[in-house]
């Protein structure tokens, strides 16, 4: 990995010179200031800058945003990675970071140079997949809409949620993927972000609760109960009758409608907030349940909490991810369990992935927890034969099969 910082870094410079002298890092450069940054990048590319963040002087908040629009004017071939390096809240940063990170802006954020050898690692798993990416073709319009069309194109798979004091398996939340038979794995991220371009989002939600209910079927008719959720955007719900459309799909297969929780995303914009209001209290009076996904994230959590019927809160897997370490995150999450006892909701950590982390979630008072550590998304027909009781003898039916490997 090629490094260059940015301005003056006394406090990691012997980091960096250690990783350098040791091959983690092949170059390593500096420049300082933004123009001296832009020349130094147009004369030799660089994966990472790497930047100090002190209170006192932020200029490096800037070089994501001013590396963007080097790459969008086409000065620049590619961007970089940024590590930035500070003892600002980490809450601050990374509520900044998210809107240059959902423009493809690779960042991480560390609190003292001890942690760079891990961030370059992060960094470098990040980074790959979208070198891989780079190097295939685009799918076309034409098809996503025959993959959601289709029965073999786009499918979905189930992420467990545990409990994080017994774990057992209490339910899941369904997740997108496609494997374009000429490009491969499409990211998730990718694909959605067309399909809301082609204002389809009304489309993927009607698959995946189809696909949902297939599910809750089988498992309805080996008398297991699990709640699922699915995901909808904001404008979906907004839309007369996709509520009502729902409820009448739910009872005409005999699932009953509180097996089935809708989230919808924290971070998007509400146009048409009556209608919005319309849609969810039609769904929690019908009996399904509400979720507001990536809680602490966005800057209107409590005024839709106040506003609109949930039944549930879930806490963002950045909280969760710095738990042990960052105060003004684990004060988030104690905030999120009270607030969810206060207004009688349920609470669901995402983000898992080590086992200390559910221990701690676990005495804050959260029942419910999700994320790589206590299962990964899997393949409709493998959730279907682990939740199943295992004295059956029937198997799951060969639709859950149908899937790309």
């Amino acid at each position: 990995m090629t490094a260059l910082t940015f301005g003056p870094t006394p406090h990691c410079a012997s980091a960096l010179n250690a990783l350098l002298d040791g091959g983690m890092l092949r170059t390593l450069r500096n420049a300082n200031g933004l123009e001296a940054l832009i020349l130094a990048l147009c004369e030799q590319e660089a994966d990472l800058v790497v930047c100090e963040v002190p209170a006192s002087a932020s200029e490096g908040l800037l070089v994501p945003a001013r590396l963007q629009k080097e790459v969008n004017a086409g000065r620049l071939s590619h961007m970089p990675a940024v590590l930035w390096i500070s003892d600002l809240p980490s809450c601050v940063l990374d509520a900044y970071a998210s809107g240059l990170r959902a423009a493809g802006a690779v960042i991480d954020i560390v609190r003292s140079a001890a942690f760079i050898p891990a961030s370059l690692s992060r960094i470098s798993q990040w980074r790959e997949p979208a070198k891989q990416d780079a190097l295939t073709p685009r799918f076309s319009d034409e098809d996503l809409i025959l993959a959601l069309a289709g029965k073999d194109g786009i499918r979905v798979v189930l992420q467990p949620q545990v409990d994080l004091g017994t774990g057992k398996i209490l339910g899941a939340e369904a997740l997108t993927r496609w494997r374009h038979p000429k490009v491969g794995d499409v990211p998730p991220s990718e694909f959605v972000q067309a399909i809301s371009r082609l204002s389809m989002d009304p489309m993927l939600f009607h698959f995946v609760t189809e696909r949902v209910l297939d599910v809750q079927a089988v498992l309805a008719a080996q008398g297991v109960s699990l709640r699922i959720s699915v995901n909808a955007s904001v404008s979906t719900l907004s839309i007369p009758g996709v509520a009502l459309s729902l409820e009448e799909r739910t009872l005409r297969r005999g699932i009953s409608p509180n097996l089935i929780t809708v989230e919808i995303t924290e971070d998007e914009t509400i146009k048409e907030k009556t209608a919005l209001e319309q849609g969810l209290k039609r769904l929690r009076a019908a009996g399904f349940g509400v979720s507001m996904d990536d809680f602490g994230t966005g800057a209107s959590t409590l005024e839709r909490l106040t506003r609109l019927p949930f039944s549930e809160l879930k806490i963002d897997q950045s909280f969760v991810k710095r738990l042990q370490s960052d105060p003004a995150s684990h004060a988030v999450v104690t905030a999120a369990m009270g607030l969810g006892r206060a207004l009688g909701l349920a609470v669901v950590a995402e983000g898992v992935e080590t086992e200390e982390q559910a221990r701690q979630l676990h005495t804050l008072g959260c029942r419910i927890g999700q994320g790589f550590g206590l299962g990964r998304p899997m393949e409709v027909g493998a959730f279907i034969g682990k939740v199943l009781p295992a004295t059956l003898d029937s198997c799951p039916p060969l639709w859950c099969e149908k899937v790309v490997a």
